[in-house]
């Protein structure tokens, strides 16, 4: 099962170490682990904060996955299932909105309330 959880991002959350862990989270292990992270809620002006991360992911290795210097590649269970990294980004007017967007998902493990301060 990949995950299909949220992470919601406050508007004065620290860009670099946000986008760093909204990386690792959503593309590590092909959402293979039950904590990937899967929806990722900004709160407030998303534009620049996608754009970012966009120019980041493009920055990413995809080979195989047998390469020591890949970041992303195909993942195999053994049950044969597939999976492939997948980030949904949304937006939110508020902290309230953004976590009524991430309560509606009733397939959700797990929920980060924000990579920054409150």
């Amino acid at each position: 099962m990949g995950a299909k959880n949220h992470g919601i991002v406050m508007p004065d959350s620290n860009k670099e170490a946000t986008l760093n862990a909204i990386l690792a989270a959503g593309f590590c292990a092909s959402e293979q682990r039950c904590m990937a992270l899967r929806t990722v809620v900004f709160v407030g002006d998303s534009e620049t904060w996608v754009n970012d991360l966009v120019e980041r992911a493009k920055g990413l290795k995809v080979n195989a996955g047998i390469e020591p210097d890949a970041d992303l590649g195909p993942v195999i269970s053994k049950e044969e299932e597939i999976f492939g990294p997948v980030l949904i980004c949304m937006k939110a007017d508020s902290l309230d909105d953004a976590i009524n967007i991430a309560n509606r998902n009733k397939y959700i493990l797990k929920q980060t309330p924000s990579f920054g301060p409150l």
